[in-house]
């Protein structure tokens, strides 16, 4: 190559790993693991798509997976079962027709051809050369922000970690410590919260909780149906949603960012604390607020215990077709009164609502009486137009024991559908206050 005058050709990142992009999108790649791959820093990586593409590389990479998936329905690999569940149905996310994703594909398919041909017929800059004997030998130059990138790329690498995790559907591959996350539950947001973890962005319900009141700055609302495009807008790097999210849902995001599916109503809200804990790199923490929680159940619970005996205890709530009552998962303080404190509830609840599958029970006016414990928890349910006056304002209602031994207790009618950790903390607070 020296005798005729060719030069080494210092490899173009850029052309690189657009290269690994094009050949590896169906599978999970993250900044951090493109940047730790390539031997360049996160920041280095951005600024150089940036400058010569005017893209993120995430918003690259995704661009690249829509086109692809509009040829053929595949998505990038994950691993999964086939038994999926679904809790409630929602409607899926609608991607706005336009020719932005095959405009940038079809731009980073020619500027890797271009490259690749700019390399192929360099020739070396006199300037760049220096006389050995005979000889004319090629001096090669480097880029000196790209070495700075290299120097710093160790500390890159200690962000690049992937971990597998196992959902409710199968396993994923995972950011370790993820810092863009969307939560699409609608109701488990304050697990994130209470691990000091924000995320950028949250389904509106997410952000509806009385009791998040100051934790919620920043936060994007992206709605009840929230749209893919306005998600990978954000550039998140994990999407967290209950295992209800329709298929066809799921296999847009899936496009964007690693999602994760977490089985509603699985365990208690400690467990899905330490599901959280786990995604988040937070485990600690989690297992913190547990042995905190346990502890102040255990400080209350013989007092309460001294006050309720062996009375009934329920929580009943109004709304827009007649009852609902819950038993010990799904909110309204059930977990805390039959599950940490243990408190009696009336046969028809234990039968299907705490020994059966069921979160809530829809009955009748006329089945009152059969439902309502000696202590009642209760408040219009809050997420419809329901009169709640109608069961309130019944003769039936008001000629139950509990209400002529004021023992009826009013829960906040938004914030308690959320079984959170704060969301826990209060409703214990509240609790401990009726019956204390």
């Amino acid at each position: 190559m020296q005798r005729q005058g060719i030069a080494p050709v210092q490899p173009d990142l850029l052309a690189q790993v657009l290269r690994y992009m094009q050949e590896h999108y169906m599978e999970p790649v993250a900044l951090e693991s493109l940047a730790e791959l390539f031997d360049c820093s996160i920041s280095y990586l951005s600024k150089l798509f940036k400058s010569r593409i005017n893209e993120s590389p995430i918003k690259v990479l995704t661009q690249i997976r829509m086109e692809a998936a509009a040829d053929n329905s595949q998505c990038y690999s994950i691993k999964s079962n086939e038994n999926y569940y679904h809790l409630r149905k929602r409607g899926g996310l609608p991607v706005r027709s336009g020719t932005k994703p095959a405009s940038i594909a079809t731009a980073v398919l020619m500027l890797c051809f271009t490259l690749l041909i700019s390399a192929c017929s360099n020739t070396p800059n006199p300037a760049n050369r220096v006389a050995d004997g005979n000889n004319t030998q090629a001096v090669s130059t480097i880029n000196p922000e790209a070495g700075a990138a290299k120097e710093s790329s160790n500390t890159g690498n200690a962000h690049a970690a992937t971990q597998a995790y196992v959902d409710s559907k199968g396993e994923v591959t995972i950011p370790m410590n993820p810092k863009r996350i969307i939560d699409l539950t609608g109701s488990a947001i304050g697990n994130l919260l209470v691990l000091d973890v924000k995320p950028i962005a949250a389904a509106d319900d997410s952000l509806k909780n009385p009791f998040h009141e100051g934790r919620l700055d920043n936060i994007i609302n992206i709605g009840t149906e929230p749209n893919a495009e306005a998600i990978l807008e954000l550039d998140p790097d994990l999407i967290i949603a209950f295992d209800y999210i329709e298929e066809s849902q799921y296999e847009q995001l899936a496009q964007i960012a690693p999602v994760v599916r977490l089985k509603y109503g699985a365990g208690n809200p400690q467990d899905l604390l330490l599901e959280f804990g786990k995604i988040t790199g937070k485990e600690e923490a989690a297992q913190r607020w547990i042995e905190e929680w346990n502890a102040k159940i255990a400080e209350v619970k013989p007092q309460i215990t001294k006050v309720v005996g062996d009375k009934t205890v329920s929580i009943l709530q109004p709304y827009a077709k007649g009852i609902y009552a819950w038993g010990d998962k799904g909110g309204r303080g059930g977990e805390i009164l039959y599950g940490d404190l243990g408190l009696k509830v009336p046969d028809i609840i234990q039968k299907t609502l705490i020994d059966g599958e069921g979160f809530g029970g829809n009955l009748s006016l006329e089945l009152l009486p059969e439902y309502a414990g000696d202590y009642i928890f209760t408040s219009n349910w809050g997420w419809d137009d329901g009169d709640a006056d109608v069961v309130y304002g019944s003769s039936i209602w008001k000629s139950l024991p509990a209400m002529k031994n004021n023992q009826v207790y009013f829960i906040d009618e938004k914030g308690s559908y959320y079984n959170d950790p704060i969301s826990l903390e209060a409703q214990l607070k509240f609790i401990i206050e009726s019956f204390l």
